[in-house]
């Protein structure tokens, strides 16, 4: 029997799976250092209009770190929608009137939210936050294929439990390494990007230098062994710079 919540939830990386497979659709809402709060009025009263429906779910930025990466969040606030373990909308820089159409939507009571431009807010660009890149099919050749520097691409989808055991090895060598450039790419996101590297399998992970795949592998690998597979590509790019 699913619980019944009148009130948004505060969650974080540990609680996170217990709620999206507790059977009812999910409205997550990530923030940075606090929630407006408007929006978190918002999110209150809109948990109890929903109420055993979906539930909402408040996430700060410093409890979930492998969940804005799991969910490609880059600005904050940012709303994203989760049924049956699959991501359905997102809205980025996200205001207190965005959440009752994603939620509509959610539920199958609206259409499909349109997503509305976020040119401000505060930014989580991955070159800069020290994490790794998202990238999608437009801006691949130029991340990846025409890089100075050599990729390690990690395959990877929200639902994929592997996947989210390598994260927190791609979030440190993102932010130790500036030899080696660290991306995701999401195969549910970007299929043809999936079908080109044959990342049938994931979490699959490929090193790309110089334009040109060197090196691959799949499954979830302890991070020592993530570390052995990448130092050959980062002492190379070290000696050449």
């Amino acid at each position: 029997m699913t619980t019944v919540f009148d009130t948004a939830l505060a969650s974080s990386d540990l609680s996170l799976d217990r709620v999206l497979n507790a059977g009812l659709p999910v409205a997550l809402v990530f923030y940075d250092k606090e929630l407006p709060a408007h929006l978190r009025q918002t999110a209150d009263s809109l948990a109890r209009q929903y109420a055993g429906k979906v539930f909402v779910v408040t996430l700060a930025r410093d409890d979930a770190s492998q969940s804005i990466t799991r969910f490609n969040v880059r600005q904050f606030p940012t709303i994203v929608t989760v049924r049956d373990g699959k991501n359905v909308s997102r809205q980025e820089n996200a205001q207190a009137s965005d959440l009752q159409p994603h939620l509509a939507h959610l539920v199958g009571e609206g259409p499909l939210p349109a997503p509305r431009a976020a040119a401000s807010g505060p930014s989580m660009r991955r070159e800069t936050s020290g994490s790794p890149l998202a990238v999608n099919e437009a801006d691949f050749e130029r991340e990846v294929l025409r890089s100075d520097r050599p990729v390690l691409i990690d395959f990877w989808a929200s639902w994929c439990a592997p996947c989210r055991m390598v994260a927190p090895t791609m979030e440190k060598l993102a932010r130790e390494q500036n030899a080696l450039k660290v991306v995701k790419v999401d195969v549910d996101v970007n299929p043809g990007l999936a079908s080109r590297y044959r990342a049938m399998s994931i979490p699959t992970m490929i090193v790309i230098k110089g334009g040109q795949e060197v090196d691959r592998w799949v499954g979830a690998l302890p991070e020592q062994a993530i570390r052995s597979r990448v130092a050959r590509w980062i002492q190379g790019a070290t000696q050449t710079a």
